[in-house]
């Protein structure tokens, strides 16, 4: 193949990658003690294009992102006290895409970095290891490289501002731990421990997959039924998703086991952050299930809990209680391996055995106008956990809104009653399945 050398566009003069080492942000430092076997923390950003991807085009457009994306293009390192992101001179190499989706990364095979760019047909996918950023800073790599990409077919894109380009040098504000730069002293708050509900249903053995299930539709339809109840489009969904839950296992949800369903909610528009790393907090909606159980009670109950959860006040505690135990002294000074046995027994105790399911809605996703032409849809893959097992992603790209359920078992009668409902609100929904039910 020749069109490679004949198209390609001379990089800008820029400094080398830098070579500076980085402490893992705030929230990051969790995931390594706790993955496992069973939990990837893995999700997954996919573009369908207009045009077949030319894998040589991409190669060259993700290398050439590395001097841009320094927090990105980095290993993970053990150090005596914690962790810590050392840069990589190792190249990144994409692949096609794999049948499994949001498995465990396997580093030593990955050439060491945590995450992965994959290709099929018209599509790009990146698989990321929550260590290194959350769903936000990644929409923004990955629409820097889709734009890199076009560049390098010859294609006149402008990024109007809205694309970090390689001509750029990296910011420190881009690399910094926003959770520390933005903790003061104004109190702490740590959220009740109330331990969620869990579905018990036939699984799929781990390495063998999972199922997915993408919902498609007009975002201007959905409009009119968020208005009809008076809440926003995500309280909306998470009520939806709630009262599916409720519905497809009434009978065998105990009382003092409520459905608690997490939120991701970006940090950046309560502060003014620039961090391309994690500075995401999680808010939890909890219902409790009773005899005759309303969707109306449902919605009530999730927009008092997202009222009562989304103030500046209530974030800011969060983040100073998790900066203050990460900066305890006698946190600071105990090994790596006894901090790994405490973060694990504290992540299994707080993390997703206390929820029922994981639900982020990241909003619309913009690019250029230059660029609109090229591209076909934006996709957004939760993982599921050991005991949550269902994850669901929500972007909005071009006036189409897309839901993406990713799940650990067999029974598809979550899916179906979300999606049966907004059909009944007057959605037109297009379904897409990979009835991984049918291959396991």
């Amino acid at each position: 193949m020749c069109y490679a050398k004949e198209t390609r566009i001379k990089m800008p003069n820029r400094r080398p990658r830098d070579t500076t080492w980085f402490k893992l942000d705030n929230a990051a430092k969790i995931y390594p003690a706790l993955k496992n076997s069973k939990d990837s923390f893995v999700y997954r950003i996919a573009v369908r294009l207009k045009d077949t991807i030319k894998p040589d085009m991409l190669q060259d457009a993700l290398v050439d992102l590395a001097p841009r994306f320094p927090s990105m293009f980095v290993r993970i390192k053990h150090g005596f006290f914690w962790y810590y992101l050392e840069a990589n001179p190792k190249l990144p190499q994409i692949h096609p895409e794999p049948a499994l989706i949001n498995q465990k990364i396997d580093s030593q095979a990955n050439n060491h970095f945590f995450f992965s760019v994959f290709y099929y047909q018209n599509r790009i996918s990146l698989e990321t290891f929550h260590s290194l950023c959350d769903g936000d800073a990644a929409i923004e790599f990955m629409k820097a490289l889709i734009f890199r990409y076009l560049q390098l077919l010859g294609h006149d894109v402008k990024s109007d501002g809205k694309i970090l380009t390689v001509d750029q040098y990296p910011s420190p504000e881009e690399t910094e731990d926003s959770f520390v730069k933005y903790a003061d002293k104004s109190g702490k708050k740590r959220e009740a421990i109330i331990p969620a509900y869990h579905v018990r249903a036939k699984k799929f053995v781990y390495d063998e997959g999972r199922g997915v299930i993408t919902g498609r539709m007009k975002a201007e339809q959905l409009i009119p039924v968020s208005k009809k109840y008076g809440v926003t489009l995500t309280q909306y969904f998470v009520a939806l998703l709630t009262y599916a839950i409720y519905e497809s296992y009434n009978g065998f949800i105990p009382e003092n086991r409520p459905i608690k369903i997490a939120v991701p909610v970006n940090m950046r528009r309560y502060f003014p952050s620039k961090s391309l790393r994690n500075f995401t907090q999680y808010i939890h909606t909890i219902v409790h299930v009773k005899p005759n159980l309303t969707f109306r009670e449902v919605l009530d109950k999730v927009k008092r809990d997202f009222e009562e959860e989304i103030k500046l006040e209530t974030f800011q505690g969060s983040i100073n209680a998790n900066v203050y135990a990460e900066k305890n002294f006698f946190v600071r000074i105990m090994p790596l391996f006894l901090k790994k046995f405490v973060l694990g027994i504290v992540g299994t105790r707080l993390g997703s055995r206390l929820e029922t399911g994981t639900i982020s809605n990241v909003g619309i996703v913009t690019m250029p106008e230059s660029v609109m032409p090229y591209v076909e849809s934006f996709e957004f893959n939760l993982t599921t956990a050991a005991v949550s097992v269902h994850g669901i992603g929500i972007g909005t790209f071009n006036g189409i809104t897309t839901i993406s359920f990713l799940r650990s078992i067999y029974d598809t009668s979550v899916e179906r009653r979300f999606f049966k409902t907004l059909v009944n609100e007057g959605v037109e929904v297009t379904v897409e399945s990979n009835f991984w039910e049918d291959k396991a």
